[in-house]
């Protein structure tokens, strides 16, 4: 479908028209004409396209996806071109005076099909293995997908020995409906993986050629999205490196407890590349009656080499940075004066934890999380902490500190520990 629109003698000060396509599609829309000047009144306004434009969104996510467009066209620079990342595109012209033309565009409907190229460079090499690529998400993420949504990514390597060259791809974020699935085909067709929003994170995927096709379909569902990034690999690689452990982390849905990360390795192993993800936020109900959560990253030791635990505000790698740990900057543990960075938000908002990096068989991380209140506090439920806050009765001497100010820990509990056969504190 390709259709021309010519606007001429506007009379009145809003025109508006929403342009509707297949599911598995996109909008492209192409000025052939513009001629809606940025100035207001005889001057400048502090920003362009402050008086008449044309504004382009995409309901529902009018408020991330708005683009104006104002200025002159045909001039010496190349047309406009705009792109929708859904069916459903909102063209509204906005106005404050008389045009005799005020644009002239074309808008076609395109399959929903995104071609993403890129090439192995030793100069951007991740341990001389992953070369930089790229990243892939839903719409306008971290807002939730339409129901309706089909996307498909060709990732292709572009090199002088595409024989030798692989795709891999390493999600970050995968928070799908039920019912949606995203496929991933190797560059012979082969079906390499398929994975549903029942799974919290798909394995990572590495081709044996030089393209990857993935393919999404929302299949009525929706949910926040996925985000994740792609890179290009040579022939011959570090398997350790760019295959990471990712078995690790998940949803942590309860009220308190430890991550905790020991005897990863066994004793004189080779070293292993971990990446893991952690989505911390406990149920939201009446009946603990508690409303902030506490992380801290309480133990950080003789990681093997380059590692690094990020902790984010929400539920997604796109909320803003609380706390990044780094081996070999920095040595965090129970022995060790520096103080630990107590993070702390209202429940329902949430941890979002990664960690990247290397584990021997001494290498220990511990990740305490609470959530706690300071009204209404229940004798046998909870306990009640010397900075007056009210955590569940549960986390009291388990080995960590839950209170903030250790008071949950006193010198009673270590008593026990040198009679049991295992120390409790690492398997809160």
């Amino acid at each position: 479908l390709v259709l021309a629109l010519l606007f001429s003698q506007m009379h009145k000060h809003a025109f508006t028209l929403e342009v509707v396509t297949c599911p598995s599609c996109v909008i492209v829309v192409r000025f052939r004409h513009l001629a809606l000047s940025p100035q207001c009144g005889g001057g400048l306004m502090d920003a362009p396209c402050r008086c008449d434009y044309l504004w382009l969104s995409e309901p529902p996510y009018d408020d991330v996806s708005g683009t104006p467009f104002c200025g002159h066209f045909p001039s010496a620079s190349s047309p406009p071109v705009f792109r929708s990342q859904t069916r459903t595109l909102v063209l509204a012209l906005l106005f404050s005076q008389m045009h005799k033309h005020a644009f002239t565009l074309e808008y076609t409907s395109e399959r929903n099909r995104q071609l993403l190229t890129g090439k192995p460079v030793s100069g951007s090499m991740i341990g001389g293995n992953v070369s930089v690529g790229g990243v892939i998400t839903s719409p306008f993420f971290p807002n939730q997908y339409p129901r309706d949504l089909g996307a498909e990514y060709i990732i292709s390597c572009n090199s002088n020995n595409n024989s030798s060259c692989r795709v891999r791809l390493l999600f970050n974020d995968f928070q799908l409906a039920g019912v949606s699935i995203m496929e991933f085909y190797d560059w012979n067709g082969q079906r390499l993986e398929v994975s549903s929003g029942a799974l919290f994170r798909p394995p990572v995927i590495i081709t044996s050629g030089p393209s990857l096709l993935v393919r999404f379909y929302a299949n009525g569902g929706s949910s926040v999205g996925y985000k994740a990034s792609y890179s290009f690999l040579p022939g011959k690689y570090d398997e350790s490196v760019v295959e990471p452990v990712t078995d690790c982390g998940g949803f942590v849905e309860n009220l308190g407890g430890a991550i905790t990360m020991m005897n990863m390795v066994e004793r004189g192993g080779p070293v292993k590349y971990y990446d893991c993800i952690w989505l911390i936020r406990p149920p939201t109900n009446f009946y603990h009656l508690k409303t902030h959560i506490y992380l801290k990253i309480s133990t950080f030791l003789d990681m093997a080499g380059s590692t690094e635990v990020v902790v984010r505000q929400g539920l997604t790698s796109e909320g803003p940075i609380l706390e990044t740990v780094r081996h070999p900057v920095a040595q965090l543990g129970l022995g060790h004066s520096r103080p630990r960075r107590e993070n702390i938000l209202p429940l329902s908002v949430g941890f979002y934890v990664s960690l990247r990096g290397m584990f021997s068989s001494v290498s220990r991380l511990a990740i305490v999380y609470t959530s706690f209140t300071y009204m209404d506090c229940f004798t046998g439920s909870d306990y009640l902490c010397q900075n007056h806050r009210c955590i569940p009765a549960q986390l009291h001497c388990d080995g960590f500190d839950h209170c903030g100010d250790n008071s949950d820990e006193p010198d009673t509990c270590t008593r026990e520990w040198d009679a049991e056969p295992v120390d409790r504190r690492w398997y809160s």
